[in-house]
């Protein structure tokens, strides 16, 4: 059992909340949550302090929370299991030894409630090349421990879309297809962390003429049965995609991207998102040749027309939105707007920087650092072809993103639909370990391909 695992479980024992323990040992909730999940590391004093509170051994305390230590450095790498017996060997425990006490035990036990069956996670091991397996996915994922992965990231296969004989639904209506999905989403929910995240693609399908609404159905099951929850639903807008030739209805050009989670506090990554974002639309912009070259028209335009400045603010305004767009042009800021006093007599309530400025000098000139804003919930990707005929693969922005928003550092992804594997070479990029499930041998086997051919070593 991990130093997070043991203190979980002795608060649960006790009867205590998160908040007792964090006030007890001078810490924030959040922080306290985190040491609960192994995101963060209490100090030795802490430790001590715990230990005294949940009246239990704190030597015992101290050395898991020092083997938790170990652990978190080499637990991932493929010397683990050698680097584990060199340990133990300088410590004095040799590993054909009984343990005696204090000896260091760096493998990851079962939790005593799981089912015998289910110790996939176990059985992978540290390795971060992905564990690829043939197989129909709920069935499959009943072999994975309860709450042991961070991130879930799948396109289940399309309705009515692709039949060859080795999809792993068979669903021959739009009510059981439901049903197969929200089969394996269950699943989902139980190997979930409690801050973990799903992101789940999916299209939808026009039958005579209508929309059948396949995503919503899902979802809105997985949320009222399921007791999901929604954070976002992206549109996928697919920049190029195959020309349609119906002439009753518009041509289909998005997908969906559902963010679901279990409970309200879950992890997010909002730092890093922004700042591959921001890369992203740098890349774009610098692949389309183009170079961006704002004037700033519509403002100058508002600042000349306004009533509401004197003259004298008018010039002010001018001046300071022209090195506005100096430093954007120069890429030093990533945006910026520009707002106004309303009426001469205006006096905006509170102490913030818009409110001062729009009182001090009647205007306020917002920027954006070129870290970037948060993404919005349309993200405009062009579909990735394959080598298979009529199949397309996810494009790697696609699965990349949910990753670095919701997945930690040492997490473990997981594609239940993995298809050519394109969710599992991404993680693998990442340093994140995974398990893709397929029930078509032939992807399975080119996924294993695609990924072999990379080379161990990321450094």
């Amino acid at each position: 059992m991990l130093f997070s695992d043991k203190i979980k479980q002795l608060r649960i024992e006790s009867g205590k909340r998160q908040k007792d323990l964090a006030r007890a040992i001078g810490v924030d909730v959040p922080a306290y949550s985190r040491y609960e999940h192994g995101e963060r590391r209490p100090k030795r004093e802490q430790v001590l302090r715990l230990a005294r509170i949940f009246k239990t051994d704190p030597d015992e305390l101290v050395a898991m929370w020092l083997a938790d230590e170990a652990y978190s450095h080499i637990a991932h790498d493929k010397m683990a299991s050698r680097a584990s017996h060199l340990l133990n060997t300088m410590l004095g425990h040799p590993e054909d030894a009984e343990p005696s006490e204090g000896a260091v035990n760096l493998e990851k036990p079962e939790h005593a409630e799981n089912h015998p069956e289910r110790d996939l996670i176990k059985k992978m091991g540290h390795s971060l090349m992905p564990h690829l397996i043939q197989g129909d996915a709920a069935t499959v994922m009943q072999r994975i421990e309860d709450e042991s992965i961070d991130c879930i990231v799948t396109t289940p296969p399309y309705w009515r879309r692709r039949n060859q004989g080795t999809e792993s639904i068979t669903a021959t209506n739009a009510g059981d297809f439901v049903e197969q999905i929200l089969k394996t989403m269950e699943e989902a929910k139980r190997v979930l962390r409690p801050r973990g995240s799903l992101w789940l693609n999916m299209g939808d399908d026009t039958t005579g003429g209508f929309v059948q609404g396949i995503p919503w159905r899902v979802v809105l099951a997985m949320i009222d049965r399921q007791g999901w929850k929604l954070v976002n639903e992206v549109v996928w807008n697919k920049t190029t995609t195959s020309p349609q030739g119906s002439r009753d209805h518009l041509r289909k050009i998005h997908e969906f991207m559902f963010h679901l989670v279990k409970n309200d506090d879950f992890y997010y990554n909002d730092d890093e998102l922004r700042r591959t974002w921001a890369l992203l639309v740098k890349n774009d912009m610098q692949q389309s040749g183009s170079k961006r070259n704002v004037t700033g028209e519509r403002y100058m335009k508002k600042i000349m027309e306004t009533d509401a400045l004197t003259p004298q603010e008018k010039n002010n305004a001018k001046r300071e939105l022209n090195n506005a767009l100096r430093r954007l042009n120069a890429g030093d800021i990533n945006d910026l707007r520009l707002f106004l006093r309303e009426s001469r007599d205006q006096a905006m309530d509170g102490n913030t920087p818009k409110a001062r400025a729009i009182n001090n000098k009647g205007f306020y000139i917002q920027t954006h650092s070129v870290q970037g804003t948060i993404p919005g919930d349309v993200w405009e990707i062009a579909v990735q072809r394959s080598g298979i005929e009529h199949y397309s693969v996810a494009p790697d922005t696609l699965y990349r993103l949910p990753m670095i928003a919701s997945c930690p550092h040492g997490g473990i992804v997981l594609d239940p639909y993995c298809g050519t594997g394109t969710s599992c070479r991404i993680a693998y990029e990442m340093n994140l370990r995974s398990i893709g499930i397929d029930i078509n041998p032939d992807y399975v086997k080119q996924a294993r391909s695609s990924i072999e051919q990379k080379p161990l070593s990321l450094f």
